[in-house]
C-alpha cells in the first residue's frame, strides 16, 4: 500500500493593524455662570462619586487607568440609558474588520466645559493605511447613526448622524441636570466642532496626507495633524481637525494614553474658553461680584488657564502653541473691552486678569486650513451663527417686554436656529444678524414697524427654501408684527 505523507507548511500571518479612533464632541454649558441655582449640584463634577449618576443618562464610573496630572478626568459618566449607537458595518473600501464601539464617555468640569467621547476599535487587514482609507474611515464614523433620548419626552429617542448629534447631546445634558423641564436656559448650552483622533501601535502604518503638520511628542511617539475638509454641497466647506498618533515600540502605554487624553482635553478647553469669553463680551455671562456665579467663573478661569499653559501642560510647547494658533479667544479689537469688563464689572482677581491678558497677547494668527479631500453632505453646524442666535435669544429674555412678545421672539429664534443649520454659511450668518436687528428693534420704546416689516420680509425670503420651518417662520413674523401694532 502506498504511503502518503503530507508536509505541513508553515504559514506566517501578520496580525492586522489595530487602531483606537476617538470622535470627541465638545460642549459649552454656562448655566452655572448665569443662574447656578437652576442646575442640579449632583453629580459633584469634576470629581463625583461612583454612587452618583446623571439623570436619564447613566452612572458615574472611575477611569480604570486613572486620570492624568493637571487635567484630572478620573471620573466620567457612562451614558448607558441616554445614547444608542448603530455600529458601522464592515466596509470593503477601508478593509476594516469588525469595528467595535469600545465606550462612550461624558465628562464635565463643573463650570462650563463638557465633552462626549465615542471610542471605536478598528482592525485593518492592510499593513499600510493610505490617506484614502483614512478619509473613508472618517466618513464611516461621522456618518454613524445615533439615537439620543429626547429632552421633551424621555421615553422617545431622536435620531441623527454622529457628526450632527451635538444639539441632541446638549439637550440630553440639559434634561439630566436641570431642576425643571423648562427651556429657559437651553440657549446657554451648545456644541462645538468635533475632533477625530487616531492611535495606532506601530510606526508608519497610517500614512498621513501629503499636506500635514508633524510633531515629535514623547520618545518614539509622532503626531500628525491635518484638517479634513467636507464639501457641504452648497458652495462652502466645513472641516474636522484630525490627529494621527503614531506610537513606536519604545513608547510606553501610559505615555501614549496621557498624550491622547491631553490632546482631546486641549481641544475642548479652547472651544469652551473662547465661548465663555465671547459670552462675557456680550453680557450674557455677567455675574455679580462676590456671587456664587462669580466664584464659579473665577475658579473656571484659574483652572483652564493652567491647563492650556505650555509650561504646565503634559504636551510639548510646540503642540500647545500650534493649538493656540488655530483659535483666537476674542475678536480683534475686543480684547481690551473684555478685560476691562472682567476687571470693573465682574471684579475678577488681578492674577487671573494678568494671565488672561498674557494669553491673549501670545495668540498667533490662524494658519490656512490643510485639506485632504471631500465628503458630500453637510455634517457640522456653523458655530458662529449658532452662538449669535443663542446670544440674541438671551438678550430677548433679559429685556422688559410683554410675555406674548417675548415668547414669540424666542420661538422665532428657535426656528431661525433650526433653519440656519440647513443653510449655507453665508445666508446662515446673514440670518443670525437679521434676527438680532429684528429683536433689538422690537425692544425699542417705540419700534419702527416699517423697519420691522423690511427685516421680517427678508428673514422670510432667506428661509423660504427650508421647507421644514418656512411656514412657521412666516407665521411667527406675522404674529410679532401684529403684537407691535
Amino acid at each position: 500500500m502506498a504511503a502518503f505523507f503530507v508536509r505541513r507548511l508553515r504559514v506566517v500571518v501578520r496580525p492586522p493593524v489595530v487602531m483606537l479612533i476617538t470622535l470627541q464632541i465638545p460642549i459649552t454649558d454656562v448655566r452655572k455662570l448665569v443662574e447656578r441655582e437652576k442646575v442640579l449640584q449632583r453629580p459633584g463634577w469634576p470629581s463625583p462619586s461612583e454612587r452618583e449618576f446623571v439623570r436619564y443618562v447613566g452612572p458615574i464610573r472611575e477611569r480604570k487607568a486613572g486620570g492624568v496630572e493637571k487635567i484630572g478626568e478620573c471620573f466620567h459618566c457612562i451614558p448607558r440609558s441616554g445614547i444608542r449607537v448603530d455600529i458601522p458595518k464592515f466596509s470593503s473600501r477601508t478593509g476594516s474588520l469588525h469595528p467595535k464601539l469600545r465606550e462612550i464617555r461624558f465628562f464635565f468640569d463643573g463650570a462650563a466645559m463638557g465633552k462626549f467621547e465615542f471610542a471605536f476599535a478598528y482592525r485593518f487587514g492592510a499593513r499600510q493605511i493610505d490617506p484614502d482609507v483614512v478619509a473613508q474611515t472618517i466618513r464611516d464614523i461621522v456618518g454613524c447613526r445615533i439615537r439620543v433620548r429626547d429632552a421633551e419626552d424621555p421615553k422617545k429617542f431622536n435620531e441623527a448622524t454622529l457628526g450632527r448629534s451635538g444639539k441632541f447631546l446638549c439637550n440630553l445634558v440639559r434634561l439630566g441636570t436641570e431642576k425643571n423641564d423648562s427651556k429657559e436656559f437651553s440657549h446657554l448650552i451648545f456644541p462645538h466642532r468635533p475632533l477625530i483622533h487616531f492611535v495606532e501601535d506601530v510606526n508608519d502604518e497610517v500614512v498621513a496626507p501629503l499636506e500635514h503638520r508633524s510633531f515629535e511628542a514623547f520618545k518614539s511617539i509622532q503626531l500628525d495633524f491635518f484638517k479634513y475638509e467636507f464639501d457641504s454641497g452648497r458652495g462652502f466647506q466645513r472641516y474636522l481637525p484630525v490627529w494621527i498618533q503614531h506610537t513606536g515600540v519604545r513608547a510606553g502605554k501610559e505615555e501614549s494614553r496621557k498624550l491622547r487624553l491631553s490632546l482631546l482635553r486641549l481641544h475642548s478647553e479652547y472651544h469652551s474658553l473662547r465661548s465663555v469669553v465671547e459670552l462675557i463680551s456680550r453680557e450674557v455671562v455677567s455675574p455679580s461680584p462676590f456671587s456664587d456665579e462669580s466664584k464659579v467663573l473665577q475658579e473656571y478661569l484659574r483652572r483652564v488657564l493652567t491647563i492650556i499653559r505650555a509650561d504646565e501642560s503634559p504636551l510639548s510647547s510646540d503642540i500647545v502653541d500650534f493649538a493656540k494658533s488655530k483659535m483666537s479667544l476674542a475678536r480683534p479689537g475686543f480684547q481690551e473691552d473684555i478685560l476691562n469688563r472682567l476687571r470693573e464689572q465682574i471684579n475678577i482677581r488681578p492674577n487671573l486678569l494678568r494671565n488672561l491678558r498674557k494669553h491673549m497677547e501670545e495668540e498667533k494668527k490662524s494658519e490656512r486650513p490643510i485639506n485632504i479631500g471631500f465628503v458630500h453632505g453637510p455634517v457640522l453646524i456653523d458655530s458662529i451663527a449658532n452662538e449669535s442666535i443663542n446670544t440674541t435669544i438671551s438678550y430677548v429674555k433679559r429685556e422688559p417686554m410683554s410675555n406674548d412678545l417675548e415668547q414669540a421672539l424666542t420661538r422665532l429664534g428657535d426656528l431661525i436656529k433650526e433653519a440656519s443649520e440647513l443653510l449655507d454659511q453665508k445666508p446662515s450668518r446673514d440670518l443670525a444678524s437679521r434676527y438680532k436687528s429684528f429683536a433689538e428693534e422690537c425692544t425699542q420704546e417705540k419700534p419702527d414697524k416699517g423697519i420691522l416689516e423690511a427685516i421680517g420680509n427678508r428673514i422670510v425670503e432667506v428661509t423660504a427654501g427650508v421647507a421644514s420651518v418656512a411656514k412657521n417662520i412666516a407665521t411667527t413674523v406675522g404674529a410679532i408684527l401684529g403684537l407691535i401694532g
